[in-house]
């Protein structure tokens, strides 16, 4: 069972000490931590695409408020990875209704994962995810949804490797601005 603030101390030692890594529930004083790994993960994402992954102003701040309101939160899930007393990478998640047509299901869905690049390809994202997996079935939780970017292969990659398949795919086009009206043409009279 995952608890708040119990610390998990899975296999698998950590890059720097040898010890291993700790994932945990998060608190506040972790959600400065967790900010700064996801406005790189932004970063990298405006990288890959800059049509869609463009902060607005007021945008990290945003996240961090959403961030405070999941700590303890009973329908949120927001774990981080500790290595050597450092957070190192987060996963947040909710759950989402199924659509009305369909029948009914409990969906867990990870709104957003990351595992800073120093620290990645050790295990963590697998770690965070288990412990993500263990509190969505105490919850309840019939399935876990999550969407990826098309062009993170790394991330795409990933979340395969852990046995999520694409069920739908979400498509974009942008729309193009109107065309300013014709000016109407100017006749001449005729003498």
């Amino acid at each position: 069972m995952v608890q708040p603030n119990k610390k998990r101390k899975p296999k698998g030692p950590s890059k720097s000490t040898g010890k291993a890594p700790v994932i945990r529930m998060a608190t506040d004083a972790d959600v400065d931590a967790i900010l700064a790994i996801w406005l790189d993960m932004m970063r990298y994402h405006h990288n890959l695409d800059n049509r869609h992954w463009n902060l607005a102003p007021g945008g990290g701040e945003k996240f961090a408020a959403w961030m405070r309101g999941s700590v303890g939160a009973e329908d949120k899930v927001l774990l981080v990875a500790e290595t050597d007393g450092d957070v190192v990478g987060f996963l947040h998640g909710i759950f989402k209704e199924s659509p009305k047509v369909v029948v009914p299901r409990k969906s867990g869905y990870i709104t957003d994962a990351a595992v800073m690049e120093s620290h990645r390809r050790g295990g963590l994202g697998k770690l965070l995810l288990a412990a993500a997996e263990e509190w969505y079935s105490e919850h309840g939780a019939d399935d876990i949804y999550l969407a990826a970017a098309v062009r993170n292969d790394i991330g795409l990659g990933f979340w395969t490797s852990q046995g999520f398949e694409s069920i739908t795919v979400s498509m974009w086009k942008p729309v193009k601005a109107p065309k300013p009206p014709a000016k109407p043409a100017v006749r001449r009279r005729q003498k």
